[in-house]
């Protein structure tokens, strides 16, 4: 699992696409995306953005450089901006799923802006249930 504690991960997925299959028998709520972003510094992941980096998914940690690589499908990013996504995906507008976290900074950004179809998710406690 992914141990990096920055926040909870914006989730990006096509629908352009077949669904990604796993090479093993377990499957990750990862392999079901086709890029997952971590660290995107709202809201300037929606503006310039800041460097994009990969993580190993392994260590959780940032691998040294920016990432160059020339598809994002599968990998766990930090960083980045929209426009980038977009590029590395080939996708635009309502070809993205966009899950996020809050209401006003994920999901009306990233409508307004990119046009991507978009979803807020919610963390659950024990506390609600109180």
């Amino acid at each position: 699992s992914l141990s990096l504690s920055l926040s909870l991960p914006l989730v990006l997925a096509t629908f352009s696409r077949s669904p990604r299959s796993p090479q093993s028998a377990e499957k990750s709520w990862r392999d079901f995306f086709d890029v997952v972003v971590v660290s995107a510094c709202k809201p300037a992941f929606f503006e310039d953005g800041t460097m994009l980096r990969e993580v190993d998914v392994a260590s959780g940690r940032l691998i040294l450089g920016q990432f160059t690589g020339q598809t994002a499908l599968g990998r766990v990013l930090a960083g980045g901006s929209s426009k980038i996504v977009n590029s590395l995906l080939s996708s635009t507008g309502n070809d993205v799923l966009y899950v996020g976290d809050s209401i006003f900074g994920d999901v009306l950004k990233s409508k307004k802006l990119r046009g991507w179809r978009c979803t807020a998710m919610a963390a659950l406690t024990t506390a609600h249930f109180s």
